[in-house]
């Protein structure tokens, strides 16, 4: 058998993300939107990015390569920007939800409890009117309203959650963790 070297080059994308934590994320406002427009663009690029075992994510939220100042903000891979969201209604009982995260890209999905069904209020963000050809000019968008269900909502709760400080390992409560597990908790924190 031939030996043939393989180089694999670390992605600097990977580089932006940071360690996990509990803060709690800022409301976006028209002021603050403007600084995270480059931040946007790589969070997308994140959702396509192998992280560990994962080979992308759904969504990817502004705390997850911030843990200064985060904002309410995440981006989905299908180039959706989500600012400010607040479930408003959820199915009460909830379901079996195995899911990973980006923030701790060597751990095994969990089971997490989440509804099937949400109705949730957001914002976007928008070229501003008075500076269309300038893409780092943008405003938030009026209040949207959303129906998801199945693997959408969970998605969506998931970086809602994210957002509001909560990790899935934090949510989880039947997960016997291993000693790997354990252990690449305490690293990542």
């Amino acid at each position: 058998m031939i030996d043939i070297p393989i180089k694999i080059e670390a992605n600097p994308l990977i580089d932006r993300m940071v360690a996990p934590h509990n803060l709690v994320s800022q409301v976006v406002t028209d002021e603050n939107i403007g600084l995270v427009v480059n931040d946007l663009k790589v969070l997308y690029q994140l959702c396509f990015v192998r992280n560990g075992i994962y080979n992308g994510n759904f969504a990817m939220h502004h705390s997850q390569i911030e843990d200064r100042q985060p904002l309410n903000i995440f981006v989905t891979h299908l180039k959706e920007i989500v600012c400010n969201p607040v479930i408003t209604n959820k199915t009460k009982a909830t379901v079996d939800s195995p899911e990973g995260c980006a923030s701790f890209p060597n751990i095994p999905p969990i089971i997490v409890q989440r509804s099937n069904k949400i109705e949730i209020d957001y914002q976007t963000v928008i070229p501003d009117p008075e500076h269309p050809e300038d893409e780092y000019c943008v405003k938030l968008s009026e209040v949207k309203h959303k129906s998801l269900s199945g693997h959408e909502a969970k998605v969506w709760q998931h970086e809602v959650d994210h957002g509001l400080g909560k990790l899935i390992y934090n949510l989880e409560e039947k997960h016997e963790r291993s000693e790997e597990h354990t252990s690449e908790l305490q690293s990542r924190q």
